[in-house]
């Protein structure tokens, strides 16, 4: 899912959809939007909202792409390749 996260209808029936698609097994990760310069726009109590369902949260440039769907695909630690790739991912929401 690549994305900005300002949902512009029902925030929580999105956090919701994206807890039952996790809670069914399938490998979500949340790539948050860059613009044409690089720079990040993101909403950012949704993303913390998704890393605290375990959903990899961060943004990736298009030269690691690849590389990134290569280690979801083979189910490596993705905060693990982020780090080693000195990707800054968001961290849980803290309540």
């Amino acid at each position: 899912m690549i994305t900005d996260l300002f949902e512009g209808a029902d925030a929580a029936e999105m956090l919701k959809r994206a807890a039952a698609i996790v809670r069914g097994g399938t490998t979500v990760i949340c790539l948050l939007a860059l613009n044409d310069d690089g720079a990040l726009g993101f909403e950012s109590r949704h993303a913390g909202a998704f890393a605290e369902l375990g959903v990899p949260t961060f943004a990736c440039t298009p030269d690691l792409f690849p590389d990134l769907m290569a280690a979801a695909i083979q189910k490596r630690d993705l905060g693990l390749w982020a780090a080693r790739h000195d990707i800054v991912t968001v961290r849980p929401v803290i309540s």
